[in-house]
């Protein structure tokens, strides 16, 4: 679950720099660019996934990625029938079931009340396990929508290269 941009320029290995600052401001666009586009197609939730997002910037390389659990999920979804996912109060359903769900809970201690969220999350994760989630894909989508802007910026840099290599 991640987008992936890789330029090279074959035959450039020695690269002129006039060919590296031009590489070096088209990943730097495109990670900034890129990680907005996946952020944008991510769900609003205040438990964190579209903060997880991470640029990771090499010389002739640029990778917008999570490792949260929740970013995986949303790009592939979970199938109908699978195990349903853990709803210990440490679990990440559990949290999304206080911030989501109303319990109206006649609960005569803290310690009904949190078995009542503990039971109302096993039964979202049973759901969940039953009907399964589908997959939102905002990496594959937002690679998709980026197309367009990868080829604008790799002709600009072209022209850029051609400009500075014959003034060279």
């Amino acid at each position: 679950m991640n987008l992936y941009v890789t330029l090279t320029l074959a035959g450039l290995d020695a690269a002129p720099q006039v060919v590296q600052a031009e590489r070096d401001r088209v990943l730097d666009i495109l990670g900034v660019e890129g990680r907005q586009a996946v952020q944008d197609r991510m769900k609003i939730d205040k438990g964190g996934e579209r903060e997880s997002l991470q640029v990771e910037r090499t010389p002739i390389s640029v990778e917008v990625f999570s490792k949260d659990v929740r970013a995986l999920v949303d790009e592939y979804g979970r199938k109908p029938g699978s195990a349903p996912p853990p709803a210990s109060p440490s679990s990440t359903l559990y949290d999304w079931v206080l911030r989501h769900m109303q319990l109206a809970s006649a609960a005569s201690d803290a310690g009904d009340a949190q078995s009542a969220w503990q039971h109302l999350a096993l039964r979202v994760a049973a759901s969940i396990g039953r009907r399964g989630i589908a997959a939102r894909a905002p990496f594959a989508n937002a690679f998709q929508a980026m197309l367009p802007r990868v080829e604008e910026l790799s002709n600009e840099a072209a022209a850029n290269i051609a400009t500075g290599m014959g003034s060279a």
